[in-house]
């Protein structure tokens, strides 16, 4: 057996095989394994054993690290898709609000066109408690797409794919058209 071995490239090591009561010389193949001929295995030494343990650690390492990268991802995706959808029903709001208070407007108009009366006093009076309620839901609602604004902006990260850069730049002109309404 050893002889067919050697002429198929094999070489005799002065090693003998671990294993007890076998003392045969241990052959090395192309590969650089170590082979015993009487037990009929590979014969594993201390430092390949230790480094191929190493390597099966480095491997688990690398893969924990490569799932737990991926469910960081995966938490910024849906963090993401959070901010995006509050930030989307913000604009709704203001939009929303926007409307209500130009339809408010139209009322006041048609109302004091209709009276036709002369006393401006009572209509000052009323529609200024009215216009202070408006301008401080207008003000709260300009700080929170100002603070929308920024917190999209700071979001963006060199890595980011077009796709999210495409969808922070329709956000942040929906915020600035929504911003642009509330200050006309």
């Amino acid at each position: 057996m050893a002889m067919s071995r050697a002429l198929q490239g094999w070489t005799m090591l002065g090693a003998s095989c671990p294993v007890d009561d076998c003392y045969t010389p241990l052959m090395r193949n192309k590969q650089g394994k170590m082979f015993c001929v009487r037990c009929d295995q590979f014969v594993v030494t201390e430092e390949e054993a230790r480094k191929q343990q190493e390597e099966e650690e480095a491997e688990n390492e690398a893969i924990e690290a490569a799932m737990e990268a991926e469910a960081q991802a995966e938490a910024e995706r849906t963090r993401r898709i959070e901010q995006q959808f509050r930030f989307e029903e913000q604009a709704k709001q203001a939009r929303e609000m926007q409307e209500l208070e130009q339809t408010k407007a139209e009322r006041t108009t048609a109302i004091n066109g209709a009276a036709k009366r002369k006393i401006d006093n009572v209509v000052d009076t009323t529609s200024s408690d009215s216009d202070a309620e408006v301008n401080v839901l207008r003000r709260q609602t300009l700080a929170a797409l100002y603070q929308k604004m920024g917190a999209l902006t700071d979001s963006l990260s060199p890595t980011d794919h077009s796709e999210r850069l495409i969808s922070v730049a329709k956000a942040v002109r929906e915020i600035a058209k929504a911003a642009q309404l509330l200050t006309q």
